[in-house]
């Protein structure tokens, strides 16, 4: 009776175990790619365990978060940096216009002369 009972208790476990695999496996590949594509280059690979899966997920996560805020604060700097060059561009080309125009009262005047 009491062998039954571990046996089929280790049944369970192993069950259990294969389940919970199953299920962390995907969470552990997305953190793999998740730091892969921050350049992260951990020592140490993702584990198993549910302790150690969140912690590093809750990591990656963070670091993801601020590099996106970090490009985020770029791309709003590169932004203001191409206003700032249209407006230089549009007062460049309105003073040309008048140059071009003054260009041209200054030919017609050496033509009536």
């Amino acid at each position: 009776m009491v062998r039954n009972f571990h046996k089929e208790a280790a049944e369970r476990v192993l069950i259990l175990e294969q389940h919970w695999n199953s299920t962390i496996a995907p969470v552990v590949e997305a953190i793999g790619k998740l730091d892969e594509s921050l350049g992260s280059s951990t020592t140490t690979p993702v584990s198993h365990d549910c302790l150690d899966t969140i912690s590093h997920f809750v990591s990656s996560v963070y670091d993801a978060v601020s590099v996106i805020e970090d490009l985020k604060g770029k791309l709003q700097s590169s932004q203001m940096d191409r206003e700032a060059i249209c407006t230089l561009y549009k007062e460049v080309n309105e003073k040309c216009d008048d140059l071009h125009g003054k260009n041209e009262l200054a030919s017609d005047t050496l033509q009536v002369v």
